[in-house]
């Protein structure tokens, strides 16, 4: 619908889409357009991709300095690349903090459940766990949710969660109290207008892979 309305770029953000996004490509060739989260090789589509092990390591770091339980989750959604890049960059900045360090990993199988995310965090929080870093998408409200619930029981209560994505500060509020640790973001912003500007100046990195990181921005 968005290459019949004459955009010349339309993008595609998150995984799962590539096949959709390859047979619209194939079909408007004329057209440029960005992948976010997954590798193409057609001409005309500009893969987006992020090393997402590299802010997640930060996170897993601060977890690690923050924890007063040694005990530390890890929720994800499902277990593809993207998501795995997450869970290994927290568990070695973790481990680079404090090797001793026991790191909870849960995936719930599925990304728009917010139960599944907000069981695994009953879990994890019930065995002593008291900082979780997400990255499950809707899944992951579940883990807000369960850790606010223990604040609003609990003010004194030691339970935090790590955000993803974007600034999520405001699903961390309790009340005047705040279950956000922080949030780890992938500034996908800054990788949309960068692939624009190349655009605009005729130089589509179509068939490309670009990986962004810390350096970055």
């Amino acid at each position: 619908r968005l290459v019949r309305l004459d955009f010349d770029l339309v993008y595609c953000v998150r995984f799962l889409l590539q096949d959709s996004l390859e047979t619209s490509a194939s079909k408007h060739k004329d057209n440029m357009c960005g992948l976010g989260d997954e590798e193409s090789d057609v001409a005309n589509i500009a893969s987006i991709m992020f090393k997402e092990q590299e802010g997640a390591f930060l996170a897993g770091a601060l977890a690690a300095l923050m924890t007063k339980s040694d005990k530390i989750g890890f929720v994800g959604g499902m277990e593809f690349p993207v998501i795995e890049r997450f869970h290994a960059g927290f568990v070695e900045g973790v481990a680079a903090v404090n090797p001793d360090i026991v790191v909870d990993v849960q995936y719930t199988g599925d990304f728009d459940k917010a139960a599944l995310g907000k069981a695994a965090a009953n879990r994890m929080y019930t065995s002593g766990v008291d900082i979780i870093f997400h990255a499950a998408g809707v899944a992951g409200n579940g883990v807000f949710a369960e850790a606010k619930e223990r604040k609003a029981v609990d003010p004194d209560a030691y339970v935090w969660v790590i955000g993803v994505d974007s600034d999520q500060y405001e699903e961390g509020k309790v009340g005047d109290a705040n279950i956000t640790l922080t949030s780890m973001l992938k500034r996908v912003d800054l990788a949309v207008m960068k692939t624009a500007e190349l655009a605009a100046k005729g130089e589509f990195p179509g068939g490309e892979i670009t990986r962004y990181g810390l350096a970055d921005g």
